[in-house]
């Protein structure tokens, strides 16, 4: 399961400031930002394997419960990486 983020995008989004997504691409999931595990690969795709912790710049759906990304836009997330955010 995905692990979003919650980015400033995302607050204009939910205040209705930035409704241009809305528009586009009904019906609209919100999420900029996500992190998970892949647990499906298309023919397509090499460099990653099932389990592989990666990263994406969805701008949109990253709130849902699962996503399908493009390889060729993800991220690796090195082990270890904690996805907590905490303040300085």
């Amino acid at each position: 399961m995905p692990t979003p983020g919650l980015e400033y995008t995302d607050v204009l989004i939910r205040r209705h400031r930035y409704r241009q997504p809305i528009r586009r691409w009904p019906p609209f999931v919100p999420g900029y930002d996500v992190v998970g595990e892949i647990d499906q690969l298309d023919d397509g795709v090499s460099g990653f394997w099932l389990g592989d912790r990666v990263a994406d710049m969805t701008v949109l759906g990253s709130n849902a419960a699962y996503c399908t990304l493009r390889g060729d836009r993800l991220t690796r997330v090195p082990p270890g990486v904690d996805l907590s955010r905490r303040p300085h």
